[in-house]
C-alpha cells in the first residue's frame, strides 16, 4: 500500500493576525503534525510505502504535486489542515483527484477537528481524522489494507457511507506522550529547513501538547496538558545532533509549565555535552531566575514570552491571569540573566487607539527585549473570544461556519477593535514593527548576529519584506 503525506503549496492568502509582509512566503518550517503521522506509520505499518511531499519547502506548484502523484500512484493521500491552509489543502486534493481519481484523500488537523462535517462534505475529501491523528491514521491504513476491519469501528475517524458523512466516536488523547513516536525526520531532506533568526538547519521539537491556562484568544485553552519526559526529548535531540543538527525550536505553547522537567532537560543537555542552540516559549509566570539561568546554560538563545500588553485592562480582557508588574519583573530577570526575549504583543484591543498601540513599542523598547512580534487581535473559530464576541454582539455575523462549508467564499478573519478597519490596523501593525526593529539598539543586535553569508541574506530578505509591506 502506498501513502503520500502532503503539505500543500500556498495558492491563496487568508488574512491572519500577523502582517502579510512577514507572514506570507516565510521560510519553510517543519509541520510536526504530519511528520508525526509519517513516523508513526513507518513504525507501525511496515507494509506501507510512504512518501512525504512538502510543497512549501520544495517550492512545488500544484502541477509539481500532480506529477509526484502520477509517478508514485498513492492509494491514500493525507493532509494536515489548518483553517488558514484549508483552501490550499482542498485545491491540492481536487488536483490530485483529477490526475488519480482512485486515490483516496484524508484530512486531519485543527480545522477538521473544529468543523468535521463541513470538511467531510467537500467533494475531494474521503476521510477525516478528528483530534490526535497518529493512532487513528494507523487504524485507517490497516483497515484499507485488510478487508476484515470495519471503518465504523475506528475511533476518531469520519468517512462517507453511501455519500453521507459519518463521524465515529471520539478517540481519547494519548495520556503518555512518550507512547507517540517523536518525528524522526527520516522521510525528508532536513537541509530544506532553516529560519531567518537561526543558523543553518533549524528543526522543530515537540515536548508537550495542550495548555492548562485560559487565554480567551487561543483555541487550546484549558486543554489536557501532557508532556514528554526529559529523557525522551534528550534522546531525540541527541539523535539529530549526531546527524549534524545544532539548531532547534520547541513548538510547545509553554515549555516551562513543569519546572522540574525543564531543569532536568537543561541539565541533560549540559551533561551530554550537546552544543546546541534552541528556542522555547513560556509565560511570564512559569519561569523564574533559576530556570532562566539553566535555559541559558543549556543553549537557549531566545525565550518567547506572551507579554500581550502593557495595560492591565487588556490583560484582564484576555484572561491572562498575570499583572503588568509580573511582566516587568520577568523581563528584568531575563535581562539580568542575559537570556534574549522574544515578546509577543497584541494590538487592536476594543477601542484601542493608534497611540496606545504604538505605546506598546515604547514599552518593549524600554524593557530592552531583543525581539518582538506585533499581532492584531483576531477572532479565531471556537475560541472563548469567539463565543464572547457572538454573545455580546461584537460579532454581528459569524463567518467561520460559512467559510468551512464554502471556503471559496469571500471572508476575512474578524477583528474587535471597533475604532479602525482591518487595513488601518495592518498599517499600524507594520508601523509598530518597523519602529521596533529599525531602532538603533535592535539594529545593532541584529548586525552582531550576522556570522555567515547565509545569515546576511536571510536577514536582508526579511528587511525587504518589511519595506514591501509598507
Amino acid at each position: 500500500m502506498k501513502v503520500m503525506l502532503v503539505i500543500p503549496p500556498q495558492t491563496s492568502y487568508l488574512g491572519a493576525s500577523a502582517h502579510k509582509a512577514l507572514d506570507e512566503k516565510r521560510e519553510p518550517r517543519p509541520w510536526l503534525g504530519i511528520f508525526s503521522i509519517a513516523t508513526s506509520l513507518q513504525q507501525a505499518c511496515p507494509f506501507v510505502e510512504m512518501r512525504l511531499v512538502d510543497c512549501l519547502a520544495q517550492n512545488y506548484t500544484i502541477e509539481d504535486l500532480q506529477r509526484e502523484v502520477e509517478e508514485f500512484q498513492p492509494d491514500l493521500v493525507g493532509f494536515t489542515c489548518l483553517t488558514f491552509t484549508y483552501r490550499d489543502c482542498l485545491r491540492s486534493a481536487a488536483a490530485i483527484k483529477r490526475v488519480s481519481p482512485r486515490t483516496r484523500v484524508c484530512f486531519g488537523g485543527f480545522h477538521v477537528t473544529l468543523f468535521p462535517y463541513e470538511t467531510l462534505a467537500q467533494d475531494a475529501v474521503d476521510f477525516i481524522v478528528v483530534g490526535e491523528g497518529e493512532r487513528t491514521v494507523i487504524d485507517l491504513v490497516t483497515a484499507l489494507q485488510r478487508s476484515d476491519v470495519a471503518l465504523g469501528t475506528i475511533a476518531g475517524l469520519g468517512f462517507k457511507h453511501d455519500g453521507q458523512p459519518q463521524l465515529n466516536a471520539e478517540r481519547e488523547v494519548a495520556a503518555n506522550l512518550d507512547s507517540i513516536p517523536h518525528p524522526d525526520y527520516e522521510c525528508v531532506d532536513v537541509r530544506l529547513y532553516s529560519h531567518v533568526l537561526g543558523h543553518g538547519v533549524n528543526l522543530a521539537l515537540e515536548s508537550s501538547r495542550g495548555c492548562p491556562f485560559q487565554c480567551t484568544f487561543c483555541d487550546v485553552r484549558k486543554t489536557k496538558f501532557r508532556y514528554r519526559s526529559a529523557a525522551e526529548i534528550l534522546a531525540v535531540m541527541e539523535k539529530l545532533y549526531a546527524k549534524g543538527v545544532r539548531s532547534f525550536f520547541f513548538v510547545d505553547d509553554n515549555f516551562t509549565v513543569n519546572k522540574r522537567r525543564a531543569i532536568e532537560f537543561c541539565n541533560g543537555v549540559i551533561s551530554r555535552g550537546l552544543k546546541v542552540d534552541f528556542k522555547a516559549s513560556s509565560r511570564v509566570d512559569t519561569v523564574d531566575e533559576e530556570l532562566m539561568e539553566r535555559l541559558k546554560a543549556a543553549g537557549c538563545s531566545r525565550l518567547s514570552l506572551g507579554v500581550e500588553s502593557s495595560q492591565q485592562r487588556n490583560l484582564d480582557f484576555l484572561k491572562k491571569g498575570v499583572t503588568v508588574a509580573k511582566i516587568v519583573q520577568t523581563l528584568q530577570t531575563a535581562r539580568r540573566v542575559k537570556l534574549p526575549v522574544f515578546a509577543y504583543i497584541i494590538l487592536g484591543f476594543p477601542g484601542q487607539t493608534r497611540q496606545e498601540m504604538l505605546d506598546e513599542v515604547a514599552f518593549v523598547k524600554q524593557q530592552r527585549v531583543e525581539f518582538a512580534s506585533f499581532s492584531v487581535l483576531t477572532v479565531y473559530p471556537k475560541t472563548e473570544l469567539y463565543r464572547q464576541c457572538l454573545a455580546d454582539g461584537t460579532l454581528k455575523n459569524d463567518p467561520w461556519p460559512e467559510f468551512a462549508r464554502n471556503p471559496e467564499s469571500e471572508m476575512e478573519a474578524p477583528i474587535v477593535n471597533g475604532r479602525y478597519g482591518k487595513e488601518e490596523l495592518k498599517m499600524i501593525q507594520l508601523e509598530a514593527t518597523k519602529k521596533f526593529y529599525f531602532s538603533p539598539r535592535v539594529l545593532w543586535h541584529r548586525i552582531r548576529e550576522v556570522h555567515t553569508w547565509g545569515d546576511l541574506t536571510r536577514r536582508a530578505r526579511l528587511a525587504l519584506r518589511f519595506f514591501k509591506g509598507g
